[in-house]
């Protein structure tokens, strides 16, 4: 039983269509980086940082 059971499992994998995941641009980790207000990740730059609050007003 578990013969067959471990044949089935093994069938079942290799009878398996490979999946391409989709993958994000890479960004460097080992260089510091921020978001922009749509969310795009940028390299990082104090003079240009979003700033929510006062971009409404508060």
């Amino acid at each position: 039983m578990k013969y067959s059971i471990a044949i089935f499992a093994l069938f079942t994998v290799a009878m398996a269509q490979m999946k391409k995941v989709t993958r994000q641009s890479a960004v460097d980790t080992s260089a510091p980086a921020m978001t922009n207000a749509n969310g795009d990740v940028i390299p990082f730059d104090a003079a240009n940082v979003y700033q929510a609050n006062k971009a409404n007003g508060l």
